[in-house]
């Protein structure tokens, strides 16, 4: 109710009431169970701080699985007051037996219990005695599939403990196809950057035993049509977020990309502020070693600057010739070489 323009909107309020509630595809076995909401949202003047959004009650039962949520937020421009909780268990496994889920298969157990209460200013004056969170979400036995993938994703386990200055994910092991995967670390800052756009932190090790390449950018188009198409559209570079601060330290043992394998990959890469920087990532392939170190900035966007220098020992020449095409059209006689 009030005056709406481009400097003004009206007051405004949303009441939904569920009772007992279910829905059902026709086509699918099963049903979503005991809906029950209560939601609220109201603003007297128009005032998008003077929101007030209060979710007393969400529940489902999801094939006998339970979940549950609540949320109470004020000021949700200036400073936002946040009040709730989320736990539930949901099986995957048996999601398609009540969603429509076409060309994909999924399996495993998603178990997130957390709870908070606080203003985000207390995350961003580092006060985190003052703000509430606590909790853990965990995944166990996560297997999914679909046509778009060259091989299926397995999660073995992944957890996550959640507390107010970070997000602590205590251990992370997947596998897909011949690749394995093992990761640990923390995010900071994680609820400012979701509700203001702010910095973002975080700290990983990620280590793997045999990392491919090839599959994981997943399968190859069996299309046998030839376009003839010209591509007149400008390359885009990629943009470096700038809210974003992350530092991977990395250990691959074995990586395959297309016919080159390489070996022992150790090193640091840090994102930060619009910014890929490569600190010392060495590593062994073609009889020899190669250190990479520079970086790649889109401070700039429309120019991105890039430094790269390369320490390259010991490579054999007719390797070197057979897996790069540049060496190929540069200098052909290579073939020929050896040494």
């Amino acid at each position: 109710k009030g005056i709406y323009n481009d400097s003004i909107m009206p007051g405004f309020g949303l009441k939904l009431l569920v009772e007992n509630g279910s829905f059902k595809y026709p086509s699918l076995p099963a049903s979503v169970e005991n809906v029950n909401v209560d939601m609220a949202v109201d603003n007297k003047d128009g005032n998008p701080d003077n929101t007030i959004i209060d979710i007393k009650k969400f529940h489902v039962d999801l094939a006998g699985s339970p979940f549950d949520m609540r949320l109470h937020v004020t000021t949700p421009v200036s400073d936002a007051n946040l009040d709730g909780m989320l736990k539930g268990v949901v099986d995957l496994a048996k999601l398609k037996s009540f969603i429509p889920i076409e060309d994909a298969t999924l399996a495993g157990i998603i178990k997130a219990d957390v709870d908070f209460a606080g203003r985000m200013s207390q995350i961003e004056q580092e006060k985190y005695e003052d703000f509430k969170a606590k909790g853990t979400i965990d995944l166990t036995g996560i297997n999914y599939n679909s046509t778009s993938l060259s091989a299926p994703v397995n999660i073995e386990t992944a957890s996550m403990e959640v507390t107010p200055k970070y997000f602590d994910l205590k251990s992370f092991k997947a596998k897909m196809g011949s690749s394995d995967f093992a990761m640990n670390g923390k995010i900071e800052n994680f609820l400012a950057y979701v509700f203001r756009d702010e910095l973002i932190k975080g700290a990983f090790n990620f280590n793997s035993n045999s990392l491919n390449v090839n599959q994981l950018m997943g399968p190859e188009s069996t299309s046998t049509t030839t376009s003839t198409t010209t591509d007149t559209s400008s390359l885009t570079a990629f943009e470096v977020p700038e809210n974003v601060d992350f530092t991977l330290n990395s250990t691959i043992g074995n990586l395959l990309y297309d016919k080159l394998e390489i070996k022992n990959t150790k090193g640091t890469i840090v994102i930060s502020d619009g910014k890929v920087d490569l600190n010392g990532l060495n590593m062994q392939l073609l009889d020899g070693s190669m250190s990479l170190k520079g970086y790649y900035s889109t401070k700039n966007t429309e120019t991105p600057d890039i430094d790269m220098g390369m320490d390259i020992k010991d490579f054999d020449i007719k390797k070197t010739f057979d897996a790069f095409n540049t060496v190929q059209n540069i200098a052909p006689i290579a073939q020929k070489c050896t040494g």
